[in-house]
């Protein structure tokens, strides 16, 4: 084979591979109720505020806010995201106030006995 059909060969199959990548994927993504169309829509949008506004802000940040908007929507008092280093403290505060066997420390400081 000469080094021109390799070639041809070697970027039609990656194109090919590509294609079937993305459609498999938003197949996956419909058999679970999430339309392509809406995650485009939202990555587009984080890649238009990191364009343009005026300090790239932190993506981390931008995905929490998405987040807690999409919990904050649904309009149930109950429901709370918690970003991961709040999470990991409420789980250590748990572990620290099931380890104590006279008590519960609260957010005053003071020992709390259980009744």
């Amino acid at each position: 084979m000469n080094r021109k059909k390799l070639i041809l060969t070697i970027v039609l199959s990656a194109a090919f591979g590509s294609m079937l990548t993305v459609l498999f994927a938003g197949g996956l993504l419909r058999m679970t109720g999430i339309y392509g169309d809406d995650v485009l829509r939202l990555f587009g949008v984080m890649k238009f505020i990191q364009a343009r506004y005026v300090s790239a802000p932190d993506t981390t940040a931008l995905i929490d806010g998405a987040i807690n908007g999409m919990v904050a929507s649904l309009g149930d008092p109950h429901s709370v995201y918690m970003p991961p280093d709040m999470l990991k403290e409420l789980r250590r505060g748990r572990l620290r106030r099931h380890r104590r066997d006279d008590g519960v420390q609260g957010q005053d400081g003071e020992d709390h006995l259980r009744s």
